[in-house]
């Protein structure tokens, strides 16, 4: 294991210490059959990706290089409308895009009216707008919420609307307790999240199929924690999806009232793709709640993603 370059850079609010990750360097060329879109070869890409970060000879910032930090996990972040300077160096605009629309179609990624279970995700998106209607104030607050109201009053309650279904033994929990192991490395990445998405086997927690971690609005400018959070989302459902084998693991990016969707996937051996599905603005008041209607569309689609590809694997 190597300690790898991350460090606060300009755009983050400084801190007095820097933070090291340590991450297993020793990778090489990808074996087996390489995730291909056309004639490019994406496999190849994010090879090309992590040996770009033993080049380095020093330590730079976490939030100017995600997408190459998480290439040192196996992780291809794709995200759709974004294509950064650092990415310009292993994929160009039309290979990148090609990329995104290949893994959404080999797993049949898209707007309704595709999902087949539109009806019972569009009765539980109601469910769930009836839970958050009662808890939304009737004006905007303009002074900042913490983190702990922010989750209780905004986002809990649309998470539980769309996610949490006891008949059907699936919960939405909140576990962010630090484990014995962080307190004494000190560590981001050992923290528990924020709050998971958790199968039942019996009496007993089966499989977590979700993560999700939050921040409040104050933090937003803070792209260094903003980009801890994602990668810490990242590492959690990798390890979900190897241990419990399954085929895909929701994640969650909360930053105020923005929540930002993904959804971890395994499309070639080594090669896991981390797409970027899209982003819902919890309205502040019930004087906007009709922009959450707006997107009722891309909350299906959401919906559709986790009960599809959220699942044992069959392989």
């Amino acid at each position: 294991m190597s300690p790898i370059y991350t460090t606060q850079g300009s755009t983050s609010v400084k801190r007095s210490h820097d933070e090291l990750l340590t991450l297993d360097l020793s990778f090489g060329h990808p074996p087996g059959k390489h995730l291909m879109a056309g004639k490019f070869d994406i496999s190849e890409a994010l090879y090309k990706m992590q040996s770009s970060i033993k080049q380095c000879k020093w330590k730079v910032s976490l939030e100017e290089h995600v997408h190459v930090v998480l290439a040192a996990t196996s992780i291809l972040l794709l995200t759709p409308n974004k294509y950064l300077d650092k990415i310009k160096h292993f994929f160009d605009l039309k290979d990148w895009n090609t990329a995104i629309s290949s893994v959404k179609m080999m797993y049949d990624i898209q707007p309704p009216p595709t999902p087949l279970n539109m009806e019972g995700n569009a009765f539980k998106f109601v469910k769930g707008l009836s839970v958050l209607i009662m808890k939304l104030p009737r004006f905007p607050i303009v002074e900042d919420i913490n983190e702990t109201e922010l989750c209780t009053r905004f986002v809990d309650p649309l998470l539980m609307g769309l996610f949490d279904d006891p008949d059907n033994g699936v919960y939405l929990r909140r576990t962010n307790e630090t484990t014995m192991e962080a307190k004494q490395n000190n560590s981001c990445i050992d923290h528990c999240p924020d709050l998971c998405i958790t199968k039942s086997c019996g009496e007993k927690w089966g499989a977590d199929c979700g993560y999700g971690e939050a921040k409040p609005a104050a933090r937003d400018n803070d792209h260094f924690l903003v980009c801890m959070d994602l990668l810490r989302v990242a590492l959690l459902s990798k390890e979900s999806l190897d241990k419990q084998c399954l085929d895909g693991v929701l994640g969650v990016q909360i930053v105020g009232r923005t929540l930002t969707f993904y959804v971890l996937l395994l499309p070639a051996e080594e090669v896991y793709t981390l797409l970027q599905l899209a982003e819902v603005k919890i309205p502040d008041s019930l004087q906007s709640l009709s922009h959450l209607i707006m997107d009722i569309s891309t909350i299906l689609c959401l919906m559709d993603v986790f009960d599809r590809l959220c699942v044992p694997t069959d392989e």
